[in-house]
């Protein structure tokens, strides 16, 4: 079965009016009962609420609808008990045009069902002037958005591949090294554990990287590399996009590490009430803490934990299979707001807080608010 045949099978219905699908979150957990969860945004990232999402399952000759699903506030809608291995989704907003977006039959993995993301209609080929985006990290088999960022590219037009590349870090220097003389390197995405590194390897660092003392975007310049940070505004701006503010909040921030640091810049800067800072290193704890109380000295930040009104996950429990919090349940603040930056769904603290009257949102609104400034600045000419 080739992937022209898969392509041929994509479904685009125009209209006059421009409307563009951004990104379905696409996954279907491995039971006999599929769940299908995604999220409907606009052209320029925003979540369209009150938008119709209908489900087909796909077969050779016909689509057969199966239900639809109204998008909330968050653009978001979920079908359970899917049981087929090709489904379509068509999606349709007041006076906007209609896009469908399907998957081929795949062949079934231990029960679990796949679905490519809309976009993926429009991936470019590769050439000898292609552009490599690459995310470095250790290990690499969390890491997700591929399909998103492949979307991304193809809506710009732009000649580039989104690819990630696990380097350990005792070797992450000598990676910098060799990667410099690769010419059509457009730049790196740094995740976990490289953004302190990255840090530490840029020879020129813009304020965002100077008050976090991380960077998780590195470009190539003469003189060696060029630093940004971006996770501080995807965080604002994925917590503004879900409803949730922090000013007069009091906030409790678990990790200190590389995102956990641009976090809390950008969390002290949003005028909360207080913020207190815990990881399960205290000198990093601490070492943050100072920064904060140094970049705003008219806030009260302090380490350690307690009671809070607004609760952020910044270290990597429940990320890909594992089923630990990054706290005590006891301190997740009852009818409170919670943000976990693991790119999951259903990560205990999620769970958790949902069970406790939160407000939630999670890591996948955090990379899509992010994914347009990474690619602003990669591929700025």
């Amino acid at each position: 079965m080739s992937l022209a045949w898969m392509r041929s099978r994509w479904v685009v219905v125009p209209t006059a009016l421009a409307f563009l699908i951004g990104t379905w979150n696409l996954f279907v957990i491995a039971t006999a009962n599929g769940v299908i969860e995604g999220q409907v945004v606009d052209s320029a990232g925003r979540p369209v609420q009150g938008a119709t999402v209908t489900l087909y399952n796909r077969s050779f000759i016909t689509n057969e609808a199966r239900g639809s699903a109204t998008t909330g506030t968050d653009g978001r809608f979920r079908f359970d008990g899917n049981t087929s291995h090709a489904v379509q989704l068509q999606a349709e907003a007041p006076g906007r045009a209609r896009r469908a977006h399907s998957a081929a039959p795949v062949v079934p993995r231990a029960g679990h069902h796949d679905a490519r993301a809309a976009g993926a209609d429009r991936a470019m080929t590769p050439n000898g002037h292609t552009r490599l985006i690459v995310i470095a990290g250790y290990p690499t088999g969390h890491i997700k958005g591929f399909a998103e960022y492949e979307a991304a590219l193809a809506a710009r037009g732009a000649n580039a591949l989104y690819l990630a590349m696990q380097v350990s870090p005792p070797n992450f220097v000598a990676f910098l090294d060799g990667l410099r003389h690769v010419e059509n390197l457009a730049g790196l995405v740094l995740t976990i554990p490289h953004k302190v590194s990255g840090f530490n390897a840029a020879t020129s660092r813009d304020a965002s990287v100077q008050r976090a003392g991380a960077a998780n975007l590195l470009r190539p310049i003469a003189q060696g590399w060029q630093a940004t940070n971006v996770d501080g505004p995807g965080f604002i701006n994925a917590a503004r996009a879900a409803g949730m503010t922090m000013a007069g909040e009091t906030v409790q921030l678990l990790g200190a590490g590389g995102a956990g640091r641009a976090v809390a810049m950008a969390i002290a800067a949003e005028l909360p009430a207080g913020l207190a800072v815990h990881d399960a290193d205290p000198a990093r704890a601490e070492a943050l803490a100072a920064d904060l109380r140094r970049a705003f000295p008219q806030r009260a930040s302090r380490v350690g934990l307690a009671p809070s009104t607004f609760l952020v996950n910044c270290t990597p429990a429940g990320m890909g299979e594992d089923a630990s919090m990054p706290c005590d349940a006891g301190l997740v603040p009852r009818n409170g707001t919670v943000f976990d930056i693991v790119n999951r769904a259903d990560t205990p603290l999620i769970v958790a807080a949902k069970a406790r009257g939160c407000r939630t949102e999670h890591g996948y609104a955090m990379m899509m608010a992010e994914v347009p400034l990474i690619l602003d600045w990669l591929l700025r000419a």
